[in-house]
Protein backbone atom coordinates (compact mmCIF):
# COMPACT_ATOMS: atom_id res chain seq x y z
CA UNK A 1 0.00 0.00 0.00
CA UNK A 2 1.33 3.42 -0.92
CA UNK A 3 0.92 6.21 1.62
CA UNK A 4 0.54 9.59 0.02
CA UNK A 5 2.39 12.57 1.63
CA UNK A 6 -0.96 14.16 2.51
CA UNK A 7 -2.04 11.02 4.37
CA UNK A 8 1.24 10.85 6.27
CA UNK A 9 0.96 14.51 7.24
CA UNK A 10 -2.57 13.93 8.48
CA UNK A 11 -1.49 10.94 10.53
CA UNK A 12 1.35 12.87 12.16
CA UNK A 13 -0.97 15.78 12.93
CA UNK A 14 -3.51 13.48 14.54
CA UNK A 15 -0.94 11.70 16.71
CA UNK A 16 0.69 14.98 17.73
CA UNK A 17 -2.64 16.46 18.76
CA UNK A 18 -3.57 13.49 20.92
CA UNK A 19 -1.02 14.35 23.62
CA UNK A 20 -1.97 18.01 23.86
CA UNK A 21 -5.65 17.14 23.93
CA UNK A 22 -5.13 15.11 27.10
CA UNK A 23 -3.06 17.73 28.89
CA UNK A 24 -4.95 20.03 31.23
CA UNK A 25 -4.25 23.36 32.84
CA UNK A 26 -3.35 22.25 36.37
CA UNK A 27 -2.49 24.89 39.02
CA UNK A 28 1.11 24.77 40.21
CA UNK A 29 -0.14 24.50 43.79
CA UNK A 30 -1.69 21.08 43.13
CA UNK A 31 0.13 18.11 44.66
CA UNK A 32 0.76 14.51 43.64
CA UNK A 33 -1.58 11.64 44.49
CA UNK A 34 0.97 10.29 47.00
CA UNK A 35 1.21 13.62 48.82
CA UNK A 36 -2.56 14.03 48.67
CA UNK A 37 -3.17 10.68 50.36
CA UNK A 38 -0.54 11.46 52.98
CA UNK A 39 -2.33 14.73 53.83
CA UNK A 40 -5.74 13.07 54.13
CA UNK A 41 -7.05 11.61 57.41
CA UNK A 42 -8.17 7.98 57.51
CA UNK A 43 -11.88 7.29 57.13
CA UNK A 44 -13.53 5.92 60.27
CA UNK A 45 -17.01 5.03 61.51
CA UNK A 46 -17.76 8.70 62.18
CA UNK A 47 -17.16 9.47 58.49
CA UNK A 48 -19.60 6.86 57.14
CA UNK A 49 -22.59 9.20 57.03
CA UNK A 50 -20.72 11.76 54.96
CA UNK A 51 -19.22 9.06 52.76
CA UNK A 52 -22.76 8.04 51.82
CA UNK A 53 -23.58 11.65 50.99
CA UNK A 54 -20.48 11.87 48.82
CA UNK A 55 -21.33 8.58 47.13
CA UNK A 56 -24.85 9.82 46.32
CA UNK A 57 -23.31 12.89 44.67
CA UNK A 58 -21.02 10.68 42.60
CA UNK A 59 -24.03 8.60 41.53
CA UNK A 60 -25.71 11.81 40.42
CA UNK A 61 -22.58 12.77 38.49
CA UNK A 62 -22.51 9.43 36.70
CA UNK A 63 -26.20 9.57 35.85
CA UNK A 64 -25.84 13.13 34.57
CA UNK A 65 -23.09 12.04 32.17
CA UNK A 66 -25.24 9.11 31.03
CA UNK A 67 -28.02 11.61 30.27
CA UNK A 68 -25.57 13.87 28.40
CA UNK A 69 -24.50 10.91 26.28
CA UNK A 70 -28.06 10.14 25.20
CA UNK A 71 -28.35 13.68 23.80
CA UNK A 72 -25.38 13.08 21.43
CA UNK A 73 -23.59 16.41 22.10
CA UNK A 74 -22.04 18.14 19.11
CA UNK A 75 -18.65 18.76 20.75
CA UNK A 76 -16.71 18.17 23.98
CA UNK A 77 -17.48 21.75 25.02
CA UNK A 78 -21.18 21.14 24.47
CA UNK A 79 -20.99 17.91 26.48
CA UNK A 80 -19.27 19.67 29.38
CA UNK A 81 -21.77 22.53 29.29
CA UNK A 82 -24.66 20.04 29.37
CA UNK A 83 -23.12 18.27 32.35
CA UNK A 84 -22.58 21.52 34.25
CA UNK A 85 -26.18 22.53 33.55
CA UNK A 86 -27.53 19.25 34.89
CA UNK A 87 -25.27 18.69 37.90
CA UNK A 88 -25.00 20.58 41.18
CA UNK A 89 -22.87 19.85 44.23
CA UNK A 90 -24.57 18.80 47.44
CA UNK A 91 -24.23 21.74 49.91
CA UNK A 92 -22.96 19.29 52.53
CA UNK A 93 -20.05 18.39 50.26
CA UNK A 94 -19.34 22.07 49.60
CA UNK A 95 -19.42 22.81 53.32
CA UNK A 96 -16.97 19.97 54.01
CA UNK A 97 -14.61 21.31 51.38
CA UNK A 98 -14.69 24.70 53.11
CA UNK A 99 -13.37 23.15 56.35
CA UNK A 100 -9.92 22.96 54.79
CA UNK A 101 -7.39 25.13 56.67
CA UNK A 102 -6.66 28.17 54.56
CA UNK A 103 -9.69 27.63 52.33
CA UNK A 104 -10.11 30.44 49.80
CA UNK A 105 -13.22 30.28 47.56
CA UNK A 106 -11.38 32.28 44.90
CA UNK A 107 -8.63 29.65 44.73
CA UNK A 108 -10.15 26.40 45.99
CA UNK A 109 -12.99 25.42 43.66
CA UNK A 110 -14.87 22.17 44.21
CA UNK A 111 -15.45 21.68 40.50
CA UNK A 112 -11.69 21.77 39.91
CA UNK A 113 -10.05 19.60 42.57
CA UNK A 114 -7.93 17.44 40.28
CA UNK A 115 -6.35 17.29 36.86
CA UNK A 116 -3.91 15.46 34.62
CA UNK A 117 -0.62 17.16 33.79
CA UNK A 118 1.01 16.92 30.36
CA UNK A 119 3.34 14.29 31.84
CA UNK A 120 0.31 12.07 32.50
CA UNK A 121 0.61 12.41 36.28
CA UNK A 122 -2.52 13.29 38.23
CA UNK A 123 -2.51 16.27 40.62
CA UNK A 124 -4.89 17.45 43.34
CA UNK A 125 -5.90 20.55 45.26
CA UNK A 126 -4.21 20.31 48.71
CA UNK A 127 -7.40 21.72 50.23
CA UNK A 128 -9.40 18.77 48.90
CA UNK A 129 -6.82 16.36 50.32
CA UNK A 130 -7.04 17.91 53.79
CA UNK A 131 -10.84 18.27 53.90
CA UNK A 132 -11.87 14.77 52.85
CA UNK A 133 -10.95 11.43 54.39
CA UNK A 134 -8.62 9.01 52.67
CA UNK A 135 -11.12 6.66 51.01
CA UNK A 136 -12.87 9.59 49.32
CA UNK A 137 -9.50 10.88 48.15
CA UNK A 138 -8.55 7.41 46.89
CA UNK A 139 -11.84 7.16 44.97
CA UNK A 140 -11.06 10.48 43.29
CA UNK A 141 -7.52 9.35 42.46
CA UNK A 142 -8.93 6.16 40.92
CA UNK A 143 -11.28 8.31 38.83
CA UNK A 144 -8.52 10.59 37.56
CA UNK A 145 -6.15 7.73 36.75
CA UNK A 146 -8.84 6.24 34.53
CA UNK A 147 -9.11 9.29 32.27
CA UNK A 148 -5.84 9.16 30.36
CA UNK A 149 -6.13 5.54 29.16
CA UNK A 150 -9.86 5.78 28.42
CA UNK A 151 -9.43 9.03 26.49
CA UNK A 152 -6.57 7.52 24.51
CA UNK A 153 -8.59 4.40 23.82
CA UNK A 154 -11.55 6.48 22.68
CA UNK A 155 -9.29 8.61 20.52
CA UNK A 156 -7.75 5.65 18.72
CA UNK A 157 -11.12 3.95 18.32
CA UNK A 158 -12.27 7.02 16.34
CA UNK A 159 -9.11 7.34 14.20
CA UNK A 160 -11.01 7.17 10.86
CA UNK A 161 -13.01 10.22 11.89
CA UNK A 162 -9.87 11.94 13.24
CA UNK A 163 -8.01 11.40 9.96
CA UNK A 164 -11.00 12.75 8.06
CA UNK A 165 -10.87 15.91 10.17
CA UNK A 166 -7.26 16.58 9.30
CA UNK A 167 -7.78 15.76 5.63
CA UNK A 168 -10.98 17.72 5.03
CA UNK A 169 -12.45 20.56 7.08
CA UNK A 170 -15.96 19.42 6.11
CA UNK A 171 -15.50 16.40 8.39
CA UNK A 172 -14.94 18.53 11.50
CA UNK A 173 -18.49 18.10 12.89
CA UNK A 174 -18.02 14.32 12.73
CA UNK A 175 -14.78 14.58 14.70
CA UNK A 176 -16.32 16.92 17.25
CA UNK A 177 -19.08 14.42 17.93
CA UNK A 178 -16.55 11.58 18.17
CA UNK A 179 -14.50 13.60 20.68
CA UNK A 180 -17.63 14.36 22.70
CA UNK A 181 -18.54 10.68 22.75
CA UNK A 182 -15.04 9.81 23.96
CA UNK A 183 -15.27 12.39 26.74
CA UNK A 184 -18.69 11.20 27.89
CA UNK A 185 -17.63 7.56 28.03
CA UNK A 186 -14.41 8.39 29.85
CA UNK A 187 -16.36 10.30 32.50
CA UNK A 188 -18.93 7.54 32.93
CA UNK A 189 -16.19 4.95 33.46
CA UNK A 190 -14.40 7.32 35.84
CA UNK A 191 -17.51 7.78 37.99
CA UNK A 192 -18.17 4.05 37.98
CA UNK A 193 -14.66 3.43 39.27
CA UNK A 194 -15.19 6.09 41.97
CA UNK A 195 -18.40 4.37 43.09
CA UNK A 196 -16.70 0.99 43.17
CA UNK A 197 -13.98 2.34 45.49
CA UNK A 198 -16.51 4.07 47.75
CA UNK A 199 -18.77 1.02 47.93
CA UNK A 200 -15.86 -1.13 49.07
CA UNK A 201 -14.78 1.44 51.65
CA UNK A 202 -18.26 1.87 53.13
CA UNK A 203 -18.73 -1.90 53.32
CA UNK A 204 -15.38 -2.21 55.10
CA UNK A 205 -16.33 0.43 57.65
CA UNK A 206 -19.73 -1.20 58.20
CA UNK A 207 -18.02 -4.42 59.21
CA UNK A 208 -15.46 -2.75 61.48
CA UNK A 209 -15.92 -2.45 65.26
CA UNK A 210 -17.85 0.49 66.65
CA UNK A 211 -15.29 2.60 68.56
CA UNK A 212 -17.89 3.20 71.29
CA UNK A 213 -18.78 -0.47 71.54
CA UNK A 214 -16.04 -2.83 70.31
CA UNK A 215 -18.42 -5.79 70.59
CA UNK A 216 -20.61 -4.39 67.76
CA UNK A 217 -20.00 -3.41 64.16
CA UNK A 218 -20.10 0.26 63.19
CA UNK A 219 -23.65 1.52 62.55
CA UNK A 220 -24.99 4.89 61.49
CA UNK A 221 -28.15 6.68 60.37
CA UNK A 222 -28.10 7.49 56.69
CA UNK A 223 -28.05 11.18 55.79
CA UNK A 224 -29.02 10.56 52.17
CA UNK A 225 -32.60 11.82 52.18
CA UNK A 226 -33.35 11.30 48.53
CA UNK A 227 -31.82 8.04 47.39
CA UNK A 228 -31.27 7.65 43.64
CA UNK A 229 -33.63 5.29 41.81
CA UNK A 230 -32.61 1.63 41.99
CA UNK A 231 -30.09 0.57 39.36
CA UNK A 232 -28.65 -2.83 38.55
CA UNK A 233 -25.43 -3.32 40.53
CA UNK A 234 -22.41 -2.12 38.58
CA UNK A 235 -19.64 -4.66 38.33
CA UNK A 236 -16.34 -2.86 37.84
CA UNK A 237 -13.53 -5.15 36.62
CA UNK A 238 -10.52 -5.24 38.90
CA UNK A 239 -7.82 -5.18 36.23
CA UNK A 240 -6.95 -2.17 34.09
CA UNK A 241 -7.20 -4.14 30.84
CA UNK A 242 -10.68 -5.37 31.75
CA UNK A 243 -11.75 -1.78 32.37
CA UNK A 244 -10.45 -0.77 28.95
CA UNK A 245 -12.36 -3.68 27.41
CA UNK A 246 -15.52 -2.46 29.14
CA UNK A 247 -15.02 1.01 27.68
CA UNK A 248 -14.36 -0.41 24.21
CA UNK A 249 -17.63 -2.35 24.40
CA UNK A 250 -19.45 0.85 25.37
CA UNK A 251 -17.85 2.80 22.52
CA UNK A 252 -18.61 0.05 20.03
CA UNK A 253 -22.27 -0.19 21.06
CA UNK A 254 -22.67 3.58 20.65
CA UNK A 255 -20.99 3.63 17.23
CA UNK A 256 -23.09 0.71 15.98
CA UNK A 257 -26.27 2.40 17.24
Amino acid sequence: MTVRPSQLAAALAVLASSGSALAQSVPASFISDTDCLAASPSCACADAQFMEVYRAQQQKGRDTWVSVGTSFPASPAAALAAFQAGFTNDPRVSNQFATCPGYNPAVNVLTKIAGVRSSGDTAYDPCFCAAFCKDIVQATIDHERTHRPTLLLGFFSSLPAQFACKAASTAQPLCDRADANTLVNSEIVGYQVTLSTLNSAISRIASSPDPNNPQMDCTWTSLVLFAPPPRPPSVIPESFLQRLAMLMTRLWSRNVA
